[in-house]
């Protein structure tokens, strides 16, 4: 198993890889005071698309940037999980969770099970 961190102020964001070294899937944590605060999973799927699972923060730590620093850094795994499009579901009554998407430039696109769909695109570096 191969870890890399990075330290965000109290959050330290923790990618995970498999015991095959796959970086097909990831887990992200958010940890404060060596407890786990916040989490998320990342999932690659057809068309160089990765799916968002499991998106949670402890409630005791919602409204500090836990969430935004988690999807900050699922964003930065896009590049290496070789895709370029992010997508999550999530409950329309949970406003709070549709608003920080918004503001991190996920769209919504649908909707299924239940759920909004939504997309975050990665911006293309020029050649």
């Amino acid at each position: 198993m191969k870890v890399c961190a990075a330290t965000l102020k109290t959050t330290v964001l923790i990618i995970i890889k498999n015991a095959q070294n796959s970086v097909q899937n990831m887990m992200l944590g958010a940890f404060s005071d060596q407890q786990l605060i916040g989490l998320c999973g990342l999932i690659s799927f057809e068309h160089h698309q990765v799916k968002l699972v499991q998106m949670y923060v402890k409630s005791s730590h919602q409204g500090q940037s836990v969430g935004k620093k988690l999807l900050n850094m699922a964003k930065q795994c896009l590049k290496q999980l070789d895709a370029d499009t992010l997508c999550l579901g999530v409950y329309p009554h949970n406003t709070s969770a549709l608003s920080l998407y918004e503001k991190q430039g996920f769209t919504q696109v649908g909707h299924g099970n239940g759920e909004i769909m939504m997309r975050y695109h990665r911006p293309t570096s020029p050649i």
